[in-house]
């Protein structure tokens, strides 16, 4: 009943012929005939029982049905589960389903469950198994016993058979509503399926979009900032989603959005790298390629990325790591992570909070920007721009030469492109004379209306007559209430572009600063 989703219905007056034979498949014929009537005309349906039957149990069956046809000489409309010794037509219902409720309630220990239970838990975990038929690895956050996990690592094997492949699909609900007779999926997603919840959980740990930062927790959680903070300073580590007083929810959804572990952790190679976010595997992927010296097809099958890509990843790495200031041969442009004296190509994290979370925010955003096909190819140009033409000295992006603007509308359609704010993005003009041409020219060229201000700025080594021509562009963020004066976001927000740079650019920046 639980494995078939029946209705009692649906198994009284079952003929020896429902159960058919197809090669090496084998199907339940729920159809009505002269001994039944079904509830609706939906409820004529198939169900693969080979698809949901252990090995062991389907044999059982199909040596049944051989038994009841060879010994008892059962003609076709005979039923299958029936003793021709007895008198009644019908093995007796009453002391099959007092057999099931018994062992069901000694089971979970709940004396209110009853047979139709079955039917919701048949659809509940069908469901759970075909949507999670799409993820590679199925994250520990529902505290399920070993035996299920193993179980639900099959459900690849139970989509093959349902659709014939394993292409991309949006029929699981379909798919569930016709093994239960139902018309739509409406009914079967409003009262039999109870799994919403687990199906959230995992989404949200299998995305780099949808992860909550940690303001939305703080504010899911319905508690106090600072009790939500030290629920994650705490760093509760079970993996089963309690409800108890609002806790569970939070110390689940702390664990799909919490900061990359430490160094240590990153180069042991023992979390899945399909449950971190695209950050972090960036991120690792560089610290055991510069670490551990694993070889690129090794990272590639570690970390979920195609060969080619791990070669053109660490490429792009090390150009970074090799880009030098415009004045001097000794300087270097990025901070990297070093240790002996050695500049890893690894660019060096953040480490001031506001900081650290505009990064994750950014670096999400431009994963998502690059994954659509309609802006692919502008934020490619403008990470390799941006890597190209940034200074060390300050984090505005120069733009210098106004007959090729290009660049400054393209880098502008990007911070427009990931929400960021027109009134937090600094124009600013090195002119220092009041009624500058050069601003007059810029405005034109980039088509701004006239409300739109450039601002009139002092480079770190001052201005010149040549930077009078110039046009620097800078993001800024609205920080919350305590951040530190210090931490205004820009180290966040250029680390995000390098390292969307190294993930996500098309060609190799220049070495020499031009």
């Amino acid at each position: 009943m639980e494995i078939f989703g029946l209705r009692l219905d649906d198994l009284r007056w079952f003929a020896r012929e429902d159960g058919a034979k197809f090669d090496r498949q084998v199907e339940l014929l729920i159809r009505p005939s002269t001994l039944r009537n079904l509830k609706t005309k939906n409820s004529t349906r198939r169900i693969p029982l080979d698809a949901f039957l252990p090995g062991q149990d389907l044999r059982a069956i199909l040596d049944w049905k051989q038994q009841r046809t060879n010994r008892h000489r059962a003609s076709r409309n005979d039923l299958l589960f029936h003793h021709p010794e007895l008198a009644t037509l019908k093995e007796p219902e009453r002391t099959i389903i007092e057999h099931i409720h018994e062992a069901m309630r000694e089971i979970t220990g709940d004396p209110s469950l009853h047979l139709h239970h079955l039917r919701h838990s048949f659809a509940t975990w069908t469901f759970f198994r075909l949507m999670m038929s799409d993820i590679a690895n199925i994250p520990r956050i529902l505290g399920l016993q070993t035996t299920t996990s193993q179980w639900l690592k099959k459900s690849k094997k139970l989509r093959l058979r349902l659709y014939g492949n394993e292409f991309p699909t949006r029929r699981h609900a379909y798919a569930v509503a016709k093994l239960l007779g139902h018309s739509s999926p409406d009914i079967s997603l409003e009262h039999y399926i109870h799994c919403m919840d687990w199906l959230l959980a995992t989404s949200l740990a299998n995305s780099v979009i949808l992860a909550p930062g940690k303001l939305t927790l703080d504010a899911a959680s319905g508690k106090a900032s600072r009790t939500a903070r030290r629920w994650r300073s705490a760093k509760k580590n079970s993996d089963t989603i309690q409800n108890q007083d609002g806790a569970g929810g939070i110390a689940a959804a702390d664990r799909l959005a919490r900061r990359a572990p430490q160094e240590s952790v990153a180069l042991s190679g023992s979390q899945p790298s399909a449950q971190i976010s695209q950050m972090e595997r960036v991120e690792r992927l560089l610290l055991r390629y510069e670490f551990d010296g694993i070889s690129q097809g090794d990272l590639a099958t570690e970390f979920l990325f195609p060969p080619s890509e791990v070669s053109a990843l660490i490429c792009r790495a090390r150009t970074v790591q090799k880009r030098r200031s415009r004045r001097g041969v000794k300087g270097f442009v990025h901070q990297m992570k070093t240790t002996h004296r050695r500049r890893l190509c690894v660019p060096l994290k953040p480490h001031l909070p506001f900081s650290r979370s505009v990064a994750e925010e950014y670096f999400q955003r431009l994963t998502y920007l690059n994954d659509s096909n309609q802006t692919f190819d502008q934020v490619q140009e403008a990470l390799d721009y941006y890597v190209s033409h940034i200074q060390s000295a300050h984090d505005s992006l120069l733009f210098r030469n106004v007959r090729k603007a290009d660049g400054a509308k393209t880098y502008l359609n990007l911070l427009r492109a990931l929400k960021i704010p027109t009134s937090c993005v600094k124009l600013l003009s090195y002119d220092s004379s009041s009624r500058s041409q050069y601003r007059a020219i810029w405005r034109k060229a980039l088509a701004l209306s006239h409300r739109r201000q450039i601002e009139r700025a002092v480079l770190p080594s001052g201005n010149t007559s040549r930077s009078a021509l110039w046009l620097g562009i800078k993001p800024s963020f609205s920080r919350p209430k305590g951040t530190a004066d210090n931490d205004d976001g820009s180290t966040g927000f250029r680390y995000a572009m390098l390292l969307g740079y190294i993930a996500f650019g098309k060609i190799a920046a220049s070495d020499d600063g031009s």
